[in-house]
């Protein structure tokens, strides 16, 4: 079933933490953070993981300032036919201590999304990126890697900026 981080589709600052190893959000359809509100957040820490087939952030024009954190936590958003969509529309996917995000597809369309990627791995088959932003892998510090898989096809409008300490790998058309 489908799952959101919000009360009954209107609902702000609400959050959900998955933390420590062994905690799981799991969901067998989509997972929205922020349906029509805003200050919605995901917490995903020191070890815990999310597994959906698509996750959008900040669906609706009313909803705004929706946050997904993943530090030192796995967030999966895959499927069998490798057709799931991290969707970042209208909030902030924070990066960063060593975790790991894959996605089959990954959409930064709206310029209210932004991805901040201090470090871990990114996962992703395709990506398009097209929010008046560079994409800029890293903080100069943490080890950021972006690992392009499956032969994809990956766009960044503004630019892809890798920082110090930082990997561009895999296969796939830029």
């Amino acid at each position: 079933s489908s799952a959101e981080i919000v009360s009954g589709g209107y609902g702000s600052s609400n959050a959900a933490f998955v933390i420590g190893p062994g905690s799981v959000l799991c969901t067998e359809g989509d997972l929205t953070v922020g349906y029509y509100g805003s200050y919605n957040q995901l917490v995903l820490s020191n070890g815990a993981a999310s597994f959906t087939t698509n996750l959008t952030l900040g669906l609706d024009s009313a909803s705004s300032n929706n946050l997904c954190l993943v530090d030192g936590g796995v967030l999966r958003v895959t499927n069998a036919a490798r057709l799931a969509i991290l969707d970042v529309r209208r909030g902030t996917i924070q990066f960063g201590n060593g975790g790991v995000i894959e996605a089959d597809g990954m959409l930064l369309t709206n310029t209210l999304g932004t991805f901040q990627f201090n470090g871990g791995s990114l996962d992703v088959r395709a990506s398009t990126v097209l929010n008046a932003q560079p994409f800029v892998v890293g903080d100069g510090v943490s080890a950021a890697t972006l690992s392009l898989i499956g032969n994809g096809t990956h766009s960044f409008a503004n630019g892809l900026t890798l920082r110090g300490n930082s990997w561009l790998t895999g296969n796939g058309s830029i």
